[in-house]
């Protein structure tokens, strides 16, 4: 240990893309564990079963017309941010966002959560995922 001043200063760029590197890390660990949590397609449908959760579909109009999950409320990422007061009344019951393949509901979950909806989950790869477990979608 005597010898880690001489170290950082005989090698700076190393020292410091290892604070960097080590920084991201932190700061992504920690993201992950106030984010959102994923939901597999099975915890899904016990959620939605057991405790009346309301699914959120995110994908563009056309693609939610073309198959959704039962009883899913469609609003477009595009236009969450405007059209979340009307997802209100359902800030303390278990939201469930699914979109395509997974990202979108990550980042609209965590939109939700931000705005105060505290049990806003995401599915996990999406209806990709719900399709893939050969669970039903309505038309």
């Amino acid at each position: 240990m005597e010898h880690f001043p001489e170290f950082v200063i005989n090698h700076p760029f190393l020292f410091g893309g290892a604070a960097l590197a080590l920084t991201f890390t932190l700061v992504a660990e920690f993201r992950a564990r106030r984010g959102p949590k994923p939901l597999s397609t099975g915890e899904a449908v016990l959620l939605m079963n057991h405790q009346n959760a309301v699914v959120l579909d995110v994908r563009e109009a056309n693609e939610y017309s073309a198959g959704h999950i039962l009883n899913a409320i469609n609003v477009p990422f595009s236009a969450l941010k405007e059209r979340m007061p009307q997802l209100d009344k359902y800030k303390d019951k278990p939201i469930i966002v699914c979109c395509k393949g997974g990202t979108q509901g990550l980042t609209a979950a965590a939109q939700l959560k931000d705005a105060g909806f505290t049990q806003a989950r995401y599915l996990k790869n999406g209806v990709f995922a719900w399709t893939t477990d050969n669970l039903p979608l309505e038309k």
